[in-house]
């Protein structure tokens, strides 16, 4: 059966003695592909790295293609929510983020007839710029009234 086509149908009855009515009425019918069904359980937890974890449940329509996957800064998908993603796996890693800013996340499943399936629930979270490491190996060097002190040089970015 292939979606969006007719179909047309004809019923005859046949008794015992194999006695055939006539044809019936002549009933079409269209096939329709319904959408996926929506992801679902939407999780987004920061990462150590400068990331967002995305993770929701996995699409097991027989005619599921990829998940569309949308990033906002507001709790708003309809102001320009900006597509971040275009994948098979209810998984994805989103670092491409901005600290102490939060995120909003959607998801949608489309079908390989690209029939999209409503968006999901927002998801959101934010990743808090961590405070620099602690100097180490101090080292303290004596003199003749001053004392000068060293210690490995801090090579993360943001410092």
């Amino acid at each position: 059966v292939q979606y969006l086509q007719n179909y047309y149908y004809y019923v005859v009855a046949v008794d015992e003695r194999s006695n055939k009515s006539s044809l019936s009425p002549v009933s079409v019918g269209m096939p329709i592909d319904s959408p996926p069904h929506k992801p679902e359980e939407l999780i987004a937890t920061p990462g150590i790295n400068k990331e967002i974890q995305l993770t929701w449940s996995g699409n097991t329509d027989a005619d599921f293609s990829h998940y569309n996957v949308y990033r906002h800064t507001s709790n708003n998908i309809a102001e320009a929510a900006i597509l971040i993603g275009n994948l098979n796996s209810p998984i994805l890693s989103d670092g491409d983020i901005a600290y102490d800013q939060t995120y909003f996340y959607w998801v949608e499943a489309v079908d390989d007839n690209n029939n999209i399936s409503e968006v999901s629930l927002a998801a959101s979270a934010k990743v808090i710029d961590p405070p620099p490491a602690s100097p180490s190996s101090l080292n303290l060097t004596a003199g003749d009234k001053f004392i000068l002190l060293s210690w490995p040089e801090n090579n993360e970015d943001d410092f």
